[in-house]
């Protein structure tokens, strides 16, 4: 039998016991670095992900420099509209 859940009124959020332990997670996070770092260096798989992954950051990098570009160039002054001139024709008649 499932237990229905009643969403109807705020609950408060879930908190977890993490222990205050730097050398711990100096571990786990050295740990995740370190198979990172093996994956992108030490497989094929990984330095055709990491290629990959550096050519789109090339491609993002010389995008965000665009727009800098863009943004702090001075902006040229608007030009103004142009009308068309109403200047008579000679009309010359057929011979």
């Amino acid at each position: 039998m499932k237990k229905k859940i009643d969403f109807s009124e705020p609950r408060n959020t879930l908190t977890v016991d993490v222990p205050k332990s730097g050398f711990g997670n100096g571990l786990v996070m050295g740990a995740l670095v370190g198979a990172a770092g093996f994956f992108l260096y030490g497989t094929k798989k990984g330095q055709q992900l990491k290629k990959n992954l550096q050519s789109r950051a090339k491609k993002i990098w010389k995008e965000l420099d665009e727009v800098k570009t863009e943004l702090t160039n001075p902006l040229e002054p608007p030009l103004a509209p142009t009308i068309p001139s109403k200047k008579k024709r000679k009309v010359t008649p057929k011979k």
